[in-house]
């Protein structure tokens, strides 16, 4: 359901702000405060620490829950995402907002992602709807790959390396997208099987860590045709010797980008690199 309550958000004309759920008490209330956050919408996991986040700054009826259990009365939610789905008796479908003027997208704020905060707390990088949108025509290939496409996602929708391909592009180009809610090696690998899948997104210790394992139980990934790498630099050398647990025609895509942009720079198919770069800039992107 993340990707369609991130829509219905940017659709109802609300600006959507992605949490990491690992985060404790402080770091949520640090990240309510600065995105000034009004409703939040939380997996039944995560409520406690939301509840006691969020107190003072935002009403308790605005905590909706997400998720398995949702219904429970237990979780101390007054609405849950079901019910909302629902709607009250009689009330009328309300029009999405349409953002068809150049002039509005680009100074109408779409989602507010997340820093890594390097340089102290995490900051809110405020993208606009004409950035989600020019980044994800970009990331349209142009060119028909001659594999069927089925991907598998295991790192985070709220970071920006993920976001475009889970939240918008599964959806635009139609391609089968299955989802891990968190990463484990054993069942990667047992999905990529099952699933026959041939593309993910896997940063560098990802990759690491499948080299780590035996060739008999990394075999399996010989399905794999495209993998994006991002998050951290891959030398050249490490980048070879990851194309040798995959596909004989596999490529190991780099990609280069910022919260702040999203994607910058990639290669597109059918290109092939083997210098360890993070490619050209995509389709109407200027940079220096």
């Amino acid at each position: 359901m993340y990707p369609v309550v991130f829509l219905a958000i940017i659709m109802a004309g609300g600006v959507f702000s992605g949490v990491n759920p690992m985060y404790k008490v402080g770091e949520l209330r640090h990240h309510f405060e600065v995105s000034e956050a009004k409703f939040v919408l939380s997996g039944p996991a995560s409520l406690a620490a939301v509840f006691e986040a969020s107190e003072g700054l935002l009403d308790a009826g605005n905590i909706i829950v997400w998720g398995e259990g949702e219904a429970g009365a237990s979780t101390g939610a007054r609405h849950s995402l079901a019910s909302l789905m629902a709607g009250p008796a009689g009330a009328s479908v309300v029009d999405p907002v349409i953002f068809d003027d150049e002039t509005l997208a680009k100074n109408t704020v779409a989602v507010l992602m997340s820093t890594s905060g390097t340089t102290g707390l995490p900051k809110m990088a405020a993208r606009s709807h004409s950035s989600l949108v020019t980044e994800n025509l970009a990331l349209q290939e142009k060119s028909t790959k001659n594999y069927h496409v089925v991907r598998l996602l295991f790192t985070p929708f709220f970071h920006g390396f993920t976001a475009p391909l889970a939240l918008v592009d599964a959806l635009v180009s139609g391609h089968t997208t299955y989802i891990m809610p968190r990463f484990n090696l054993e069942a990667c690998v047992e999905y990529v099987e099952r699933y026959e899948v041939t593309e993910m997104a896997a940063p560098p210790p990802v990759l690491l860590a499948f080299w780590g394992m035996t060739e008999h139980e990394r075999k399996a990934l010989h399905l794999i045709r495209t993998v994006w790498s991002g998050g951290a630099p891959m030398s050249a050398a490490h980048q070879k010797k990851a194309l040798g647990m995959f596909h004989k025609y596999s490529r190991i895509v780099q990609v280069y980008g910022m919260t702040e942009a999203g994607w910058i720079t990639t290669f597109r198919y059918p290109e092939l690199d083997e210098t360890g770069s993070v490619g050209s800039l995509l389709p109407s992107y200027e940079a220096k």
